[in-house]
């Protein structure tokens, strides 16, 4: 089972209106108030814990590791896992976190890159799973890069692949 919340579009309308293009989407997003992503996350978590389906565990994911972060710092019971596509650490780290965290970055991408040796640090420090995979050549943002016909190669290889999201 999986939910995907669109948190842009309550809070950026016009840029929902208009399409999602990078530009567009990086400046919407940049706006976001912190605490709202946070309550509405929450929320997501909370809504998904009480669905006849669901066993009770939550697993986050996203695209853009800040968020998949603030989730797993306030929902430190409510996750068992979490999947963090190229984000940077939160301080403090995933090490609150009670479930293994897998990271996914592009090489390409020495900004968030550097991030990864601090991490590695504090969730061994913490007992905590930490693994995470670069993949050599691809851009930040590879997963919709990837799906692009004009694709890199790198871009393409690099997994996870959710077609064009």
């Amino acid at each position: 089972m999986a939910i995907a919340p669109d948190l842009l579009s309550v809070w950026a309308p016009a840029v929902a209106h208009q399409g999602y293009s990078g530009e567009r989407v990086g400046a919407a997003i940049g706006k976001l108030p912190p605490d709202q992503i946070t309550a509405d996350l929450n929320a997501v978590a909370d809504y998904v814990k009480k669905l006849p389906a669901c066993n009770g565990k939550v697993c986050v994911w996203a695209s853009r590791g800040r968020w998949t972060n603030v989730s797993l710092r306030d929902q430190p019971q409510g996750s068992v896992g979490a999947f963090v596509c190229y984000g940077t650490a939160p301080r403090p780290s995933h090490s609150q976190h009670p479930g293994p965290v897998y990271g996914f970055y592009a090489g390409a991408d020495a900004r968030v890159n550097a991030s990864i040796p601090a991490t590695q640090e504090q969730m061994k420090a913490a007992g905590k799973f930490y693994e995470p995979v670069t993949y050599e050549g691809a851009d930040h943002g590879f997963m919709r890069a990837g799906a692009q016909p004009d694709a890199k190669e790198p871009n393409k290889k690099a997994p996870p692949r959710l077609g064009s999201s």
